[in-house]
């Protein structure tokens, strides 16, 4: 799914489609995993906090950006056989959450496969959407394609309050603050089937995680039967390896510059690309683009090794490789963080016989926040 496809899913989520929008969830808690209580009703069922509430939570599952809190995953060969994790989530989905036994069912499998410690609810909800024809310009028409029947599952952590003092207006005195379980927003979820080109794709789900550094890559493979994905953190991770390998004990590549060539390599496909699809590179791409980077065709061996240790089919996604934040030179007593795009300002030059990180300033500069007009300075030395 694409940015657009995503969005036009969210708008659904919202109060006034209270009546449509079916709700279903169940409490989990102690460390018997027990269901202690279930919710269940149309949106427009609830109370209006507790309906802003909901669709609040449900929308955080359509939330963050692609290939980092959100997740296109695709459906392994096993879970597509009869009996898979395909299966239920089309039982699910089918049964428009109207079956207890199949809810019950669902409800179970999760918390058998969820490796988590903590309490949580469950929430589950299923919707249909009447998809409008939409022309080149993004105009939607009257007439539809089809009737997409999807349900959203979230998983939101249920934690103790912190204990704080507060004001009784009964009593006119200050005291402690009787503690809750408060429900939060969703730490994973999925939207099953996927909505790709806009209609239903059973043969993969978006899958949404709140912290990209806790996966639940186990969730993933284990209840949903999907295949593993690579977040974006260790999508450069992977490229920040393959990069040191090449320079870090080559004496003829000045890292600066490779990963500045790099990384403005990135920008530029990306700018160059006019499609709603990211630009997604394989081996030979990214060949390619260290070559393009400085790095010599001789000394891509170490590449071709961790390929081979990786697997040659893994895609890395430009986006999530592409720093657009800061370019960040660190050392032992150091660190100097400029905008990508004013990279080309940091030079590594020799100086009284030592190599240095050379950065021109004007006549003004600011020390721990005091600005302080520069003298002029002229060292023959240097």
């Amino acid at each position: 799914m694409i940015n657009k496809e995503i969005l036009e899913l969210k708008k659904r989520i919202k109060k006034e489609a209270g009546a449509n929008i079916k709700l279903h969830g169940c409490y989990v808690a102690g460390e018997e995993r027990k269901k202690l209580t279930y919710i269940k009703g149309f949106l427009s069922d609830f109370d209006e906090e507790d309906q802003h509430k909901l669709v609040e939570m449900l929308r955080k599952a359509l939330s963050g950006r692609i290939g980092k809190n959100l997740h296109n995953i695709d459906f392994s060969r096993e879970a597509e056989e009869e009996d898979g994790a395909q299966t239920s989530l089309l039982a699910l989905r089918d049964s428009e959450l109207k079956s207890e036994e199949v809810l019950e069912s669902y409800y179970d499998y999760i918390i058998q496969n969820l490796n988590y410690e903590g309490n949580y609810l469950i929430l589950l909800m299923y919707d249909t959407y009447d998809v409008p024809v939409k022309t080149k310009d993004n105009m939607a028409l009257d007439e539809s394609t089809e009737v997409y029947r999807y349900i959203i599952c979230t998983v939101c952590p249920v934690n103790l309050s912190k204990a704080v003092l507060s004001y009784n207006e009964d009593k006119n005195s200050i005291e402690s603050h009787t503690r809750d379980w408060i429900v939060e927003n969703p730490m994973l979820g999925f939207l099953f089937p996927a909505f790709n080109y806009r209609s239903a794709d059973i043969h993969s789900m978006l899958y949404y995680v709140k912290n990209p550094k806790e996966m639940f890559h186990d969730f993933i493979t284990d209840a949903l039967g999907g295949e593993d994905t690579v977040t974006s953190a260790e999508q450069k991770d992977i490229l920040n390896g393959l990069i040191e390998s090449t320079v870090a004990d080559n004496p003829k590549y000045e890292v600066v510059e490779v990963v500045r060539q790099i990384n403005n390599d990135l920008g530029e496909m990306l700018e160059n690309n006019t499609s709603d699809e990211p630009v997604m590179l394989d081996k030979k791409d990214v060949k390619a683009m260290l070559m393009r980077g400085g790095i010599e065709e001789e000394d891509l061996e170490a590449v071709e090794q961790k390929y081979e240790d990786m697997g040659d089919e893994l895609l890395l996604n430009a986006e999530e490789l592409y720093e657009n934040k800061s370019f960040e030179v660190k050392t032992a007593g150091a660190v100097v963080k400029v905008k990508p795009e004013d990279s080309n300002i940091i030079k590594i030059k020799m100086i009284e016989g030592r190599k240095c990180l050379v950065i021109p300033i004007d006549d003004n500069m600011e020390v721990n926040g005091i600005f302080a007009k520069i003298k002029d300075i002229v060292d023959q030395d240097a």
